[in-house]
């Protein structure tokens, strides 16, 4: 699914996790639309659970 804020970006690419606009809000990543998530935070979720996520998108995303 395409994010709605930046034109371009998809918001998880199943394999991808670093390519995943998702992991990019998560992280903070400098070319970001708009602010980090949680946009309520600091305190951002933890570098495990940001690993979780990582790794559920690259096992393809599952919906489990």
């Amino acid at each position: 699914m395409a994010s709605t804020g930046k034109p371009g970006a998809i918001r998880v690419i199943p394999g991808n996790p670093s390519g995943s606009y998702l992991v990019q809000k998560l992280e903070g990543a400098a070319d970001i639309v708009g602010l980090r998530m949680p946009r309520n935070g600091p305190p951002f979720l933890s570098d495990a659970q940001v690993a979780l996520i990582r790794q559920w998108i690259q096992n393809g995303a599952p919906n489990n």
